[in-house]
């Protein structure tokens, strides 16, 4: 039954390496408890807060007293994720089958991920739990000014980013729909002559005292004081501001750091210009908890995209989606996917804004005739994967046998390692990063066969590929009738998380929140531009503007398409002819 090493540390076993354990049970969390990180937990009652207790390492069997998650002994969620890979493109962190993940984009750049509602963000090489990371590391201290004939004290505040200016002043409430750039802000000014607060004392707060400064549409910043010593730190922060289903009450909901959200309850009638009181959102019923998260993280989401790119570029991406976010398998009516309170949002801005209708998207077949692991695909796609393969290579490096029952893996991820193993072998140095590999395979109605190639990022590590070596970074090579096409060899592609040409065409779009703490600055700011896939696409629709010319399109890549990737493709799809995309992975 053992799954790890342990020591006892004060009477408590301690897993000595969290990022590697394997949890017993679906119910079994690491935690800490009294102040020590990683300990074994299992919850043995399905009240609400649910109540957990101590594991054994021996038997593997609960034991002690109950360990309510709803107080000051027990925060629960292991210390750190030990990532398994690292490449070009993304940290692979593995999690319980059963978790659920969510990811926030930071005003910062920073991307934070939920796992089990528990707030993680990579320091350094670890996915590590958000409270464990020094709040120093995260906040920039405003530079203070005073006027010189003022006796005012001048008080240190500290940001996440250089905070936007409201186009308001304080005190309006403004309920009609729009954008809130300042949505992602997090001001905090300790008390004057104070140090900022350690992140552990965000944990186990309740009623806190705070007022709505201003607000427009569902998006209000609150300020919040947090006592300590006797004193009172303030946070101005965004928050989210919905109904109840039954209109019976209204919800403010925030978050003070990466997993600390509150919520304010506000019977019909009363007002938000009134004094609000805001508790743990960990006290609600877990299934409004859950839908407050996800409105909150769409909203962010949305308004840091918005502040990042601007809000035309962020405009137009949505007025592209409109047309196709329904038969790529986006909500007919997203509203109806929440059953305890009211939001306004259209299918395509939860297409470019939910992760989790993103998943949906990324997931689901609709919009092409294949769109699978390799295992699954029909067997003339897995007869072009190989050949283009081999040929990229010049000898065999995937074999497909039809004499074989049941399909098979072509595991042409593993062609990453054979390339990962010639550019080190000719750069003279270890690579640590994988390149995802990719190549788009065209028929036209004229009886045209080309065949597109990419490797991901904008080093130009294409050349390397045998086929295109000799001479040095090769453009094209003719393979008896047909032609392959380098479309890294002396060409510059934009660095943009966010490129929808004036046609209303995507060329990239940025990645969703999945949850919140998980991604570096370098992660979440990583321009999808550079995606293999969505260099493919680009090249193709400048050489064939119009879609509907070619008979059908093959896209094979290393790597699972992201989310951003798949809807780039599925609109091309969309825009010639669904039946005629056929994309697998693996």
């Amino acid at each position: 039954m053992r799954t790890g090493k342990y020591d006892f540390v004060k009477g408590l076993p301690q897993v000595t390496d969290p990022g590697r354990y394997k949890l017993l049970s679906a119910t079994d969390d690491l935690a800490s408890v009294k102040g020590l990180d990683d300990v074994p937990v299992r919850k043995i009652a399905s009240t609400q807060p649910p109540h957990y207790r101590l594991i054994d390492p021996i038997s593997g069997k609960p034991y002690g007293p109950s360990l309510a998650t709803h107080s000051d002994e027990l925060a629960l969620g292991r210390s750190a994720y030990r990532p398994l890979e690292k490449t070009d493109q993304h940290t692979i962190v593995e999690v319980a089958e059963n978790a659920k993940v969510r990811e926030v984009l930071e005003v910062d750049g920073r991307t934070t991920m939920f796992i089990d509602d528990v707030a993680y963000q990579l320091d350094t090489d670890m996915l590590r739990r958000a409270d464990k990371i020094d709040i120093g590391d995260r906040l920039k201290a405003l530079p203070c000014r005073v006027r010189r004939e003022s006796n005012a004290v001048c008080a240190t505040i500290f940001v996440t980013a250089i905070p936007a200016a409201p186009p308001f002043p304080a005190n309006r409430f403004d309920e009609t729909k729009g954008w809130a750039l300042w949505f992602g802000d997090a001001i905090y000014t300790p008390a004057n002559g104070r140090a900022p607060m350690e992140v552990a004392s965000f944990a186990n707060r309740n009623n806190l005292n705070a007022t709505m400064e201003f607000r427009k549409g569902i998006y209000g910043r609150v300020k919040i004081n947090v006592p300590e010593q006797g004193l009172d730190d303030t946070f101005q922060v965004g928050a989210i501001i919905c109904g109840s289903m039954d209109r019976s009450k209204q919800y403010v909901f925030t978050r003070l750091n990466a997993g600390d959200f509150y919520v304010a309850e506000l019977a019909k009638g009363q007002s938000l210009r009134e004094a609000l009181t805001f508790k743990q959102a960990s006290t609600l019923a877990p299934g409004l908890k859950d839908e407050l998260v996800t409105v909150y993280t769409g909203s962010l989401n949305a308004n840091n995209m918005a502040r990042i790119h601007g809000i035309d570029k962020v405009e137009h991406a949505i007025k592209a989606m409109d047309e196709i976010a329904i038969p790529i398998g986006s909500h007919l009516n997203p509203p109806d996917t929440l059953k305890l309170i009211k939001v306004d949002t259209t299918p395509a801005e939860a297409a470019l804004f939910d992760h989790s209708t993103r998943m949906i998207i990324r997931s689901s077949t609709d919009g092409a005739a294949t769109w699978s692991l390799s295992r699954n695909a029909p067997d003339s796609v897995r007869e072009t994967t190989a050949e283009v393969f081999n040929a990229l290579f010049k000898r065999t490096v995937i074999t497909v046998d039809s004499t074989q029952t049941g399909a098979k893996a072509l595991k042409i991820d593993d062609t990453m390692r054979q390339l990962q193993k010639i550019i080190s072998k000719k750069l003279r140095r270890p690579l640590n990063n994988r390149r995802n590999i990719a190549f788009a395979e065209i028929k036209t109605k004229s009886g045209v066969r080309e065949i597109y190639v990419s490797v991901s990022g904008s080093k130009g590590d294409t050349g390397f590929l045998p086929m295109f070596e000799k001479p040095a970074n090769r453009k094209e090579v003719t393979v008896a009738s047909t032609r392959y096409f380098n479309i890294d060899s002396r060409t510059w592609f934009p660095e943009t998380a966010l490129n929808v040409t004036p046609e209303n065409k995507l060329l990239a779009i940025p990645h969703t929140i999945e949850d919140i703490e998980t991604y570096t600055p370098a992660l979440t700011l990583r321009p999808t531009s550079l995606d293999t896939e969505s260099k493919l696409i680009s090249v193709i629709r400048t050489k064939y503007p119009d879609p509907k010319v070619l008979d059908s399109i093959t896209i094979a890549t290393t790597m699972a398409p992201c989310d951003s990737c798949s809807i780039v493709m599925k609109q091309f799809g969309y825009d010639g002819s669904p039946n005629a995309l056929d994309v697998i992975w693996k």
